[in-house]
């Protein structure tokens, strides 16, 4: 029972610290790094899902697409 509230008071501290929660947080994060990845390297869309932890290029694609508006290929253009 405390773990719960331990992390309820984190979850609304983390919230109010940065105005999402955790899991929103780590998303955005990881589409920015995608982000500058896709525009300042030539490292394919594959190995940068990879480099960000997706198990499938789907997965990440659908997210970023999701994300973005537009698919990881579209986006480096």
């Amino acid at each position: 029972m405390a773990q719960a509230r331990d992390y309820c008071q984190f979850h609304d501290l983390f919230r109010k610290m940065t105005g999402l929660p955790p899991k929103a947080y780590v998303n955005r994060i990881k589409m920015q790094r995608a982000a500058a990845a896709l525009l300042e390297s030539n490292r394919s869309v594959t190995h940068i899902a990879e480099t960000l932890g997706y198990s499938t290029i789907h997965h990440f694609t659908r997210h970023f697409t999701a994300y973005y508006g537009i698919s990881p290929t579209q986006y480096r253009k």
